[in-house]
């Protein structure tokens, strides 16, 4: 094969490695975003979870919105 050739099918390799590279660590980024939300949303319902059931009197006198 030409070098000329060879070059170019190596460069167009390295490419689409880096590429494969580039979406894997947006993906890594995106789980670790994703994990952190999970965390906050997690620690805001359990601060604010009501930890017992309402008996159906207790639910009458609940106000509804």
């Amino acid at each position: 094969m030409d070098v000329a050739l060879l070059d170019h099918v190596e460069a167009a390799r390295a490419r689409v490695l880096l590429r494969d590279r580039a979406a894997i660590g947006a993906r890594r980024c995106q789980v670790s975003a994703n994990r952190a939300l999970a965390e906050r949303w997690h620690a805001h319902h359990q601060e604010h979870a009501v930890l017992g059931l309402l008996s159906a009197k207790e639910n009458l006198r609940r106000p509804h919105l």
